[in-house]
């Protein structure tokens, strides 16, 4: 038997301090850029997630798994500079939990056939 846990925090973000346009000629030439592209141009993304994996062996090729999952992702334009109060903020949005259970049997075929517990019609 085994339990193993796995947490992860991935963390992305973006602030556009300046914006250009590409010009015929291959030149940058500045451009207005926040009105253009409205107010909502940072990009403040987290992820976050939780397995949580029982898993018992109980029999040659036989296991049964029991995985619990749990998953935060958030998309903001706000940008959040400070790591603590950023992973606060994630830890207030909606979350997705899902449960699953796996169980494996494995036959042996010709064990079953030797000792005749299967018939053939």
């Amino acid at each position: 038997m085994s339990i193993s846990l796995r947490a992860r925090h991935y963390w992305s973000r973006v602030e556009y301090s300046d914006f250009y346009e590409l010009l015929d000629d291959g030149y940058l030439s500045p451009s207005i850029g926040y009105d253009t592209y409205g107010e909502d141009y940072n990009y403040n993304y987290n992820a976050f997630t939780i397995d949580m994996q029982y898993l018992w062996r109980f029999a040659p090729g036989s296991e049964l798994s029991l995985v619990w999952k749990n998953s935060i992702s958030t998309n903001e334009t706000e940008i959040i500079n400070s790591f603590l109060e950023n992973l606060n903020n994630t830890f207030q949005s909606s979350q997705v939990n899902s449960i699953s259970l796996k169980i494996l049997y494995y036959l042996d075929y010709q064990y079953l056939v030797k000792n005749k517990a299967i018939y053939y019609l």
